[in-house]
């Protein structure tokens, strides 16, 4: 093919190289994104319950996110974690805002799963032990350190690799002392475990461990990658009265730039410093800025309100659904599962239809992950849409057995539902 006047004549490749993945494929390929919504290649519009694994918190294109990262691309767009830089002291900051004491150090890194590595190496440094207990059903990262603590499906990631870590039942305080009989570094744990259906821990369950800990001089680590920022106050663990030894952060911080980050107290700060060591691209100035803007968006009065309101919300209309496909709904705030007794993967493809994009159903859970910024109206048309479609499953179950006779369809079953939404 023949370059424009003056211009190079591009060069392509004679053979395209796969992507190694071992993610469930989408059959949808996004173009481009605003606020809740994202747009497929032939223009049709989702309301978006994915946000990206939950990271794009303040939506997609959020107009204080893409200044700051415009504004700092123009500046300096790369710098070593070794170098001062505003960009960086500036996210530091607004981390100050949304972490509270005793938390006082932290190490920046480019993702949850390395925030969850890091606070491991930093476990072990400080304690001076090599046995982890995790929980069963845990989804900590694809990072080496935290395979080794995750098995949301059952088994290990990793098995007999690394760390000797030891599994107790979720929630389980009981299992939990009898491990910390031997000497451990730290238990690991999230308040929600989002990758085994939003499990949610008893109130009262993190205040206990973290007396166990305690009294074993083991760290209590909070795995926060997917909790955090949801609502307020913005930590998980907070909102359970309780502030760990360690707390793993993600790219939520940053509405889905790379940035990770663990913060300690300063007990820990002091034992471990030789376990904190800079990744070349850790905490770069366009990260920091958007996690900057981040931050202080959802630290802001107007934010705080509407995600407390959009969550509870949430949770009041799920709850309320009364049918007998549903087998229980789980979660807290702005992270929702809804467990079908079977058919939840043509319920996903039937919310896909209608303009509703939620991760894939490969289990019986459709899980739901919106950003905080999502309005009233738009979670009570994603209520209307999972009825529609649970409903449209029980009619064509119905349709099977009766030999294919019609079946009158009632309340928001009998609304042929708008994309437009």
């Amino acid at each position: 093919m023949a370059g424009r006047a003056g211009a190079d004549t591009p060069v392509l490749p004679d053979r395209w190289l796969g992507i190694l993945s071992a993610d469930p494929a989408w059959d949808v390929r996004f173009e481009r994104a605003e606020d809740a919504f994202v747009w497929d290649d032939e223009e049709d519009r989702y309301l978006d319950l994915f946000t990206n694994g939950g990271v794009n918190i303040l939506g997609h294109a959020h107009p204080a996110v893409n200044e700051a990262v415009s504004s700092q691309f123009e500046r300096l767009a790369s710098a070593h974690p070794s170098i001062e830089n505003d960009a960086r002291e500036d996210f530091i900051e607004a981390l100050s805002l949304v972490v509270p004491a005793p938390l006082s150090r932290t190490v920046l890194t480019n993702s949850g799963s390395e925030a969850v590595d890091m606070a491991l190496k930093i476990a072990c440094t400080a304690t001076r032990r090599r046995r982890i207990v995790a929980a069963e059903g845990a989804g900590h990262g694809a990072g080496f350190l935290a395979a080794l603590v995750s098995a949301p499906h059952g088994r290990p990631l990793l098995p007999g690799l690394g760390l000797d870590v030891a599994r107790v039942p979720f929630g389980d305080l009981a299992a939990l002392e009898r491990e910390l009989g031997d000497p451990v570094a730290a238990f690991i744990v999230e308040p929600v475990q989002a990758e085994s259906g939003f499990r949610t821990l008893a109130d009262s369950f993190l205040g206990a461990a973290h007396d166990l800990c305690r009294e074993h001089d083991t760290l209590l680590i909070v795995d926060e990658v997917q909790t955090a920022f949801r609502a307020w106050p913005p930590l998980a663990s907070l909102r359970r009265g309780v502030v760990p030894d360690i707390v793993c952060l993600g790219p939520s911080m940053a509405n889905g730039f790379p940035i990770g980050a663990v913060v300690v107290n300063d007990d820990v700060a002091a034992r471990s410093k030789r376990a904190a060591v800079w990744s070349t691209t850790a905490g770069n100035p366009l990260a920091c800025a958007a996690g900057a803007a981040t931050l202080r968006t959802v630290a802001s009065t107007t934010t705080r309100a509407r995600m407390t309101e959009a969550g509870a919300h949430l949770q009041s209309r799920l709850r309320g659904l009364r049918m007998n496909e549903i087998k229980a709904v789980r979660g807290e705030a702005l992270m929702a599962a809804v467990e079908l007794y079977a058919g939840a993967p043509v319920v996903v493809r039937s919310l896909w239809r209608s303009g509703v994009l939620v991760p894939p159903a490969p289990s019986g859970l459709i899980r739901m992950l919106p950003p905080v910024t999502i309005e009233r109206a738009q979670v009570d048309l994603v209520v209307e849409r999972l009825a529609a479609a649970i409903l449209e499953l029980r009619d064509n179950r119905r349709r099977r057995r009766s030999g294919g006779e019609d079946v009158e369809l009632r309340g928001v079953a009998a609304r042929r539902p708008s994309r437009s939404g």
